[in-house]
């Protein structure tokens, strides 16, 4: 049988790159995992940023090979929980005006 091959084994995460400037997909905002960082857009009433911080291919890691991308949201209010980790539908570049 031949082995599994995807993207993370390959050291690939989409076409996000360690540095870019990512936010949410309709994808992204529409999983239930995701229902926190959604509530925080809907509150502010505004669009928060994340920076790619990590993009891991590790089975040990936190996050796992299913989530390896790894951002840090900016702006949202540090006392709530959000999620760090994702996949690489969940995110898409920002665009900067």
């Amino acid at each position: 049988m031949k082995a599994f091959n995807d993207r993370e084994t390959k050291g690939k995460a989409g076409k996000f790159r360690v540095g870019d400037l990512v936010t949410l997909s309709a994808y992204g905002l529409s999983t239930v995992q995701n229902e926190s960082i959604r509530y925080a857009f809907e509150d502010a009433g505004k669009v928060f940023y994340a920076l790619v911080i990590d993009i891991c291919s590790k089975p040990d890691y936190e996050g796992g090979r299913t989530y390896p991308i790894k951002v840090k949201w900016i702006g949202i209010p540090k006392t709530a929980s959000h999620c760090m980790h994702f996949y690489h539908r969940e995110l898409k570049i920002a665009r900067v005006k």
